[in-house]
């Protein structure tokens, strides 16, 4: 499975589920987290930095609990509190950000998820990132 850093937003497949994940930072967690699905017997779609489209062979629910239990085995976290998958977005975005140019992308990202337009009173991280990202980004 090829390493996908990027935070670029895709819809999931129909009948798969997107699974939000934190203490993903790097590729190598990426390549954990989609073994870990696919030995769960979930098909995996895609896996990038703090997220995962899976879904069932015959079409049922996950056993979330397996998921949740397999993932905290290797170091990771299911989200499933709808703030503390804001938050981790944000971070993911951060470190996409930081790590794995062009910056451009996610920093349109970010301004996405504060809800506001360019130039209106941004949260600082995204007004520092925007202000100290390099002239080619």
């Amino acid at each position: 499975m090829k390493a996908d850093v990027s935070v670029a937003h895709v819809l999931p497949p129909p009948g798969s589920h997107r699974l939000l994940i934190k203490n993903m930072v790097c590729p190598q967690c990426i390549q954990v987290v989609g073994e870990d699905l696919a030995a769960l017997g979930l098909q995996v779609h895609r896996v990038a930095l703090g997220e995962a489209d899976a879904s069932t062979p015959d079409g049922a629910a996950p056993d979330w609990a397996a998921i949740r239990s397999r993932l905290q085995d290797a170091g990771f976290v299911l989200l499933e509190d709808p703030r503390d998958q804001l938050v981790d977005r944000i971070k993911t975005l951060l470190v996409a950000l930081i790590h794995y140019p062009p910056a451009r992308p996610a920093a349109a990202q970010l301004l996405r998820l504060s809800g506001r337009a360019p130039g209106e009173g941004l949260p600082l991280p995204v007004a520092l990132i925007l202000r100290f990202r390099r002239p080619d980004d």
